[in-house]
């Protein structure tokens, strides 16, 4: 934690990298939907220094806010859970569950009430290639960090303004 930030890490084994996300926790929902909680974001390797990446704006929809959506070809339920076990804890919130129409993929996401980024505790997909699920595995105060923070400024960097320099014979 870093004031009303935190440093999220999350491991991509399959890829042999860890993602780092510096998030602002103090958001409201209707803040959060509108411009991301993501401040800076970073990628490399388990024990090395990470290199900063861009962090993507959130994009404006074509047609301003009296656009039309896009016609839906597919269903989506929210529902209540409660007591969801996952590292160690009891999680509730909504799970929300996207089906495409013609059973090509579906999609479900545990929204926990308390979780941190994103607060999705769990994430469930199937497709036509197979089934993913990813879940918290563990949740600490305590972890030690899995890339080398040494030297990484986490505060955005506060553009100082100069006064313009005067010339010779002006007041």
């Amino acid at each position: 934690m870093i004031g009303k930030q935190a440093v999220i890490e999350n491991r991509q084994s399959t890829y042999g990298l860890v993602l780092a996300y510096l998030v602002d926790t103090s958001l409201t929902e209707e803040e959060l939907w509108k411009k991301g909680n993501v401040r800076k974001a970073w990628v490399g390797k388990k024990g090395e220094a990470p290199i900063e990446i861009e962090v993507m704006e959130i994009p404006k929809s074509e047609g301003g806010e009296d656009a039309q959506p896009p016609e839906k070809n597919y269903t989506d339920t929210s529902e209540e859970f409660k007591d969801l076990e996952l590292a160690g804890k009891k999680w509730s919130g909504k799970k929300a569950t996207l089906k495409m129409n013609d059973n090509s993929f579906e999609s479900s996401s545990w929204v926990a009430d308390k979780g941190w980024f994103n607060k999705v505790v769990k994430m469930a997909y199937k497709m036509e290639a197979g089934t993913m699920t990813q879940e918290l595995a563990k949740v600490s105060s305590t972890a030690k960090p899995l890339l080398k923070w040494d030297g990484i400024k986490f505060e955005e960097e506060k553009k100082e303004e100069k006064e313009p320099e005067k010339k010779e014979g002006s007041k």
